[in-house]
């Protein structure tokens, strides 16, 4: 028997490593190979797109010329489907699954507070509540419908990090010490990462939480007086996020895993880097300051190697380049290796890349899994810091 598992998993990663894959490399891509689709929003209104699914639908939140805001979902067919909520000025999505289930949360009708929901387009939005505070806020939602975010506990004495389901509600997920948490990112299996502050509140560590084991702090790329945040974790529990480095300010991008612990990915030259999102072949993208620490442009990264992603568009294909604008605002990635960005003038794109190759991360996680079986007046999307800032959205104290 063991025999003929052992075979049947050499057969189906060798059909893996000739057929077709979900994953794509961009260490192969060209500016010819890479097709170029701009996020078309509606008339006189400008977008700040949050992240996309697998089935190239966006999300995120849209600014009116009269000072209101929805959440939105687009895609390439129905275009923009406005999140409006009733008596509501204000609303945001944040995430969206592959069934297309939203996560977000929208501003109450007399604007004193607001609260995580989640969206679809059969049953509308569904009010999460809060864990006993006034606010909540929910952020992200795996493909079986679980939600992460934080909310506001009771008395509003501080935020903690939540799970919610239809079934269970609200959990409370703690912190590490401090009086704060939030959830950035989460995967299939129900693990979430995020940032809690610690005891004191003097600083805020990544933290990986899972229901056997709790909430798990990351540690940081420094070793005095330091900060980390996890953005992004994929079905491998790979997580990426942002650190400080020993004895200064500055922060990298880092890669952690079970049993190497915490990657410094470098940089483009510069000394500031961040990853925002990793899908389960292990590519990773983010922003990087160039070598003048003045540009920030975005990049993908890939088997060590990091790649400035305007290497891989003209300007004849979108009249531009591409800039990477900080704190959740620079690109996303998903399991097709599409890679959704912001160019600078204001323009949102998503990125597929063209050449057939399959992405070795992706034949690896499959025989890894096999042998444990045997064994402006413009239609534009915002990119401008500023323009960020005025958004409500994920909690400004780990910005």
């Amino acid at each position: 028997m063991q025999k003929t598992l052992l075979e049947l998993a050499i057969g189906i990663v060798l059909v893996a490593m000739t057929g077709p894959a979900n994953a794509t490399s961009w260490q192969m891509q060209t500016s010819t190979s890479v097709t170029i689709t701009q996020i078309e929003p509606l008339l006189d209104s400008t977008i700040y797109p949050t992240g996309f699914n697998d089935t190239g639908q966006v999300i995120g939140y849209m600014q009116f010329a009269d000072g209101g805001g929805h959440g939105f979902v687009w895609d390439a067919i129905n275009g923009m489907t406005d999140l409006s909520t009733a008596g509501s000025n204000y609303s945001s999505a944040f995430a969206i699954n592959n069934a297309g289930q939203v996560a977000g949360y929208y501003f109450l009708p007399d604007n004193s507070s607001s609260h995580g929901y989640v969206w679809d387009a059969v049953n509308g939005m569904t009010d999460l509540g809060t864990l006993g505070g006034s606010s909540s806020l929910a952020a992200v939602i795996n493909n079986s419908g679980l939600v992460g975010g934080d909310s506001t506990i009771t008395g509003d004495s501080g935020y903690h990090a939540f799970i919610w389901q239809a079934a269970a509600g609200m959990t409370d997920l703690g912190t590490l010490g401090g009086t704060t948490s939030s959830v950035y990112g989460i995967n299939d299996l129900g693990q979430v990462v995020g940032v809690s502050g610690l005891t004191g509140d003097n600083e805020a560590h990544a933290f990986l939480w899972d229901a056997a084991n709790g909430m798990t702090d990351l540690g940081t790329l420094g070793d005095s007086y330091s900060n980390s945040f996890a953005y992004d974790i994929n079905d491998a529990g790979q997580v990426v996020g942002r650190s400080s480095l020993p004895n200064n300010g500055l922060m990298h991008a880092f890669l952690w895993d079970g049993e190497t612990g915490m990657t410094n990915l470098g940089t483009m030259g510069g000394t500031w880097t961040e990853a925002m999102g990793i899908n389960n072949s292990g590519q990773v993208v983010g922003y990087s300051t160039l070598l003048d620490n003045e540009a920030t442009h975005p990049y993908v990264w890939e088997n060590g190697i990091m790649y400035d992603l305007n290497d891989f568009i003209t300007t004849l294909s979108i009249g531009d380049f591409l800039t990477g604008q900080g704190y959740l605002g620079s690109a996303w990635i998903n399991n097709l290796s599409q890679i959704l960005v912001q160019s600078d003038l204001g323009y949102c794109y998503i990125m597929t890349p063209g050449s057939a190759v399959p992405e070795p991360a992706s034949m690896l996680l499959m025989a890894t899994g096999l042998i444990g079986l045997i064994g402006r007046h413009r239609k534009s999307c915002g990119t401008d810091a500023s323009k960020n800032s005025k958004i409500p959205g994920l909690r400004s104290f780990f910005q």
